[in-house]
């Protein structure tokens, strides 16, 4: 079973910077032959707070690629996630998720908080395996789910509020 903490490898066109999860000898973006580099794909903590956009500002969601998956749904135009810039992609893999393995939108915090977890930004674009229809998925895999929730524990802390006001507005502290 993979981790979160597992070092993923990424693959970068050398001619226009294009970035994939899987190796490529013909770039899918800029269709040249090149030498894709090799590198570490480890998920930066934060991805918004690295960038120079403010914190509580939403961003409208972008995609990196023309491709729209149609088994994306997106809440609105100001749905936002404080781990990526791109929805459409998953947050594990990199895939589109085309055809059956479609990109699923995961609320870090359901049932009842999902739309806290929209207002804060605590969604995560998951390919539908990695979601709910493996066994390894995020509403199977208990260490996967606490390690996205405690995460966003301690971006609330560091960027919006205190504990108790985070346990006031989730109900709980995991």
């Amino acid at each position: 079973m993979i981790r979160p903490s597992k070092v993923r490898k990424q693959y970068t066109c050398d001619k226009c910077g294009y970035v994939q999860s899987k190796w490529f000898g013909k770039c899918p973006k800029c269709h040249e032959f090149c030498t894709p580099i090799e590198s570490d794909a480890s998920p930066k903590k934060y991805k918004r707070l690295q960038s120079k956009t403010p914190l509580k500002t939403k961003t409208p969601l972008k995609a990196k690629t023309p491709f729209k998956p149609k088994s994306v749904k997106v809440m609105s135009k100001e749905s936002y996630s404080i781990f990526t810039d791109d929805l459409y992609h998953c947050i594990i893999t990199g895939d589109p998720g085309r055809g059956l393995y479609g990109v699923h939108i995961h609320h870090i915090f359901g049932g009842a908080n999902k739309e806290n977890s929209e207002k804060f930004g605590f969604l995560i674009p998951l390919r539908c395996d990695w979601h709910d229809m493996a066994e390894y998925g995020i509403h199977f895999d208990r260490n996967l789910d606490l390690y996205y929730k405690r995460l966003c524990e301690d971006y609330w802390l560091e960027c919006i509020g205190s504990k108790e006001d985070f346990i006031q507005t989730f109900g709980q502290w995991w």
